[in-house]
């Protein structure tokens, strides 16, 4: 996972005060870093950092191979914030309509509170992964979505099945509980549930125990592992591109009962 930076000596991580944004076992530092993990904090760094591996339609935001030996790398970032609002359900915001389906998303919004040096720096490097992997796909960028003051993760709940494929190929990651009444059973023939936003919590000795999405609350500290996917949708008359920053796993740091930064 990369690591965001304010500048070519400090990530952002390290600006919280009282060394509160980083997890407690996380003993890495800037350094000692590989430069896949190092996301540039310049539009020009980040030319050289990334590139969009397009392939059969679909387009994946990968590291530069110069930065890596692996086949294939994609970026997932590191970010912290303070928890402004946060749907982590495996179900998201789904009306439980099958037309609905398409639209339903899981958000994590967050907020720098008085750091806002840090999480400045971090709007910033979001704002230019944006940028750049529009102009990679040669389209205009669009007006910025991200708020002046917050940062809004979003994730599709469902993916659609392929007409060649059968529910069977790709498990559902819905239990029981996620999916009580059923009604995502009923439609896994056309749109899947394939993936889980990990969700934990740290504990006072370092370590992390699983938990229910649900504990994440409103002036939670946060750290949150974002993966960036490129969606291109069909409207009435044109085709539109939306550049994601998707939540994969969710820790929280520290509760907002502990807190004092927001």
């Amino acid at each position: 996972q990369a690591m965001v930076t304010v500048d070519e000596t400090q990530l952002a991580r390290d600006l919280w005060p009282s060394g509160m944004g980083r997890l407690t076992n996380d003993k890495d530092e800037l350094k000692d870093l590989p430069s896949w993990r190092v996301v540039p904090s310049t539009f020009e760094g980040l030319c050289q950092w990334l590139f969009v591996d397009r392939d059969d339609g679909q387009s994946t935001v990968l590291i530069h191979p110069e930065h890596h030996d692996q086949e294939k790398l994609q970026v997932t970032l590191r970010l912290q914030g303070i928890v402004a609002d946060a749907n982590l359900n495996a179900l998201g915001n789904w009306n439980g309509d099958v037309l609905h389906a398409p639209k339903a998303v899981q958000t994590l919004t967050i907020l720098g509170g008085s750091c806002k040096e840090p999480f400045g720096a971090q709007q910033r490097t979001l704002a230019h992964i944006r940028e750049l992997v529009l102009k990679l796909l040669c389209l205009p960028s669009a007006a910025p979505s991200q708020n002046g003051h917050n940062i809004v993760l979003k994730r599709r709940v469902f993916t659609k099945v392929q007409s060649s494929s059968s529910s069977s190929d790709t498990p559902s990651a819905l239990t029981t509980s996620d999916d009580p009444a059923g009604r995502a059973l009923k439609i896994v023939h056309m749109w899947n549930v394939d993936h889980r936003i990990m969700v934990g919590v740290q504990r006072e000795d370092g370590t992390i125990a699983r938990a229910n999405p649900l504990v994440i609350r409103r002036g939670d500290l946060i750290d949150v592992a974002a993966t960036i996917q490129v969606i291109s949708m069909r409207t009435r008359h044109t085709r539109k591109t939306e550049i994601l920053f998707c939540p994969k796993e969710v820790v929280r740091l520290a509760s907002a009962a502990t807190i004092t930064v927001s």
